[in-house]
């Protein structure tokens, strides 16, 4: 039979658990207000160092000091902080003006109404461990953090250091650090379900608001279970994952939905998508659209992805096109006495194709107020920029200008037509000239083993 032994302590730090012998059935009542400084060397933990605050210890415990486990160890009671600095060592991250509470029930761990200043970002926290106490010493691995965030702005920018790889910290020496090396464990190895919400959202030129996110992370894998928010005066959805490459990349799937945004405002805001074909000055009109991409980031979220590969569906409605110098260079081949500065289109809509810096164009039919186009080929960052604009003789008769564009489909019948072919010069930028011989056709028949 287990003898007990009911201890009470005013001064937490002053008890000796050497005191505490294996096998022992002990019932502990702590109650006492403390700096919170003095938790580091209980903790003895090699990621969290507290550095500034006041709390309150309020706990039972009931139990052995050791051979411990979910059915023979009870903890109730909580420990509240306030004015609080944290610094989280893997990620070189402090947490400052930290107040809240964590409460325990038994085995299980939560914390409630936790605030904290993270990186000028104001955050509000919530959280749970389910069996934590038992898990963390038998298997942290096993042990599933729920984790929720709000805050009423928060700045992406501040948090791409959660994206490196984790420092290793310096272990500390002490003789009871059992207690460190479990913490330690469960924050290094446990899975985390995270939900964020938050009012407004920014990254570089990127700005949102009603941002709400589900997010699992496992060890340094981000799975983007469910990311949405609202944009350019209409909505996005984003689903995938980061799963590491190397200490350097992530290699990233993501898929993302685009519904009536603002075309310019979101090739602003993604910086034209790394090209300089058609930028956020050019375009008019809302977009919808669908993406499927994979490629490797960077994990400072700095530099251009590599490795791209997927595709993106649009439609593109109202849409405008405006001082196009592509367009201004056909208009310096053909049709020389209309206006090209400003073009407005029947929806614009294709497939691009994306693999390895080159954009493959689908034949798309471009209705304008202008003329009709058919464009395809492909564009390229590396230099391999090669694309066909066909130009139907019948728009030799000018248009009205009241005339109303109308898609006709990009397999109609386009009748004897005029071909204009894109492809670098000397200087490496697209230059357009006549293809008399079709050889852009040609070519495409070579590929396709079809003749055309």
């Amino acid at each position: 039979m287990l003898i007990e032994q009911r201890i009470s302590y005013r001064n937490f730090f002053q008890f000796n658990p050497d005191a505490w012998k294996i096998g022992k059935e002990t019932k502990v009542d702590v109650k006492t207000d403390f700096n919170a400084e003095q938790l580091n060397n209980i903790m003895q933990s090699n990621t969290i160092d507290i550095h500034e605050g006041r709390g309150l210890i309020d706990l039972n415990y009931s139990g052995p000091l050791q051979e411990n486990s979910n059915a023979n160890t009870r903890i109730n009671g909580k420990i509240t902080f306030n004015d609080g600095l944290v610094h989280y060592q893997p990620r070189e991250i402090q947490l400052k003006n930290v107040n809240g509470n964590i409460v325990f029930k038994n085995s299980d761990v939560f914390v409630t109404d936790l605030r904290a200043n993270v990186l000028n970002n104001k955050i509000i926290m919530n959280g749970s461990g389910k069996n934590l106490l038992a898990l963390m010493k038998t298997n942290p691995g096993r042990v599933l953090l729920d984790w929720n965030i709000y805050t009423p702005a928060l700045n992406l920018g501040s948090f791409t250091s959660l994206l490196k790889k984790r420092a290793v910290a310096v272990k500390k020496k002490s003789r009871n650090s059992r207690l460190g090396n479990n913490l330690d464990a469960v924050i290094n190895q446990a899975n985390v379900r995270l939900n964020v919400k938050a009012d407004e959202f920014t990254y570089k030129k990127f700005n949102a608001s009603n941002v709400k996110a589900s997010v699992g992370l496992i060890n340094d894998d981000w799975i983007l279970n469910n990311v949405s928010l609202q944009h350019a005066g209409g909505s996005m959805t984003i689903s995938g994952y980061l799963k590491e490459k190397t200490a350097k990349y992530y290699q990233a799937n993501v898929k993302v939905n685009i519904q009536n945004v603002d075309v310019n405002k979101v090739f602003y805001s993604f910086d034209n998508f790394g090209q300089k074909g058609i930028t956020s000055e050019n375009l008019r009109g809302k977009l919808t659209s669908s993406a499927d991409v994979k490629m490797d980031i960077d994990r400072d979220m700095e530099g251009t992805p590599a490795n791209m590969e997927g595709f993106v569906n649009f439609s593109l409605k109202n849409g405008a096109l405006l001082h196009y110098e592509p367009l201004q260079k056909v208009q310096n081949i053909v049709f020389k006495k209309r206006n090209f500065d400003e073009i407005y289109f029947a929806e614009l809509k294709d497939r691009f194709d994306i693999k390895d810096r080159e954009i493959k164009i689908n034949r798309m039919e471009i209705q304008s107020t202008v003329l009709t186009l058919f464009v395809e080929g492909v564009y390229s960052l590396r230099g391999n920029t090669d694309i066909s604009i066909q130009v139907p003789l019948s728009n030799i008769k000018k248009r009205d200008e009241d005339y109303n564009p109308e898609n006709k489909g990009a397999d109609a019948k386009a009748g004897a037509s005029v071909f204009v072919r894109g492809q670098p010069g000397s200087d490496g930028k697209v230059q357009f000239k006549l293809d008399v011989f079709k050889k852009f056709r040609k070519k495409k028949e070579g590929e396709n083993g079809v003749k055309l």
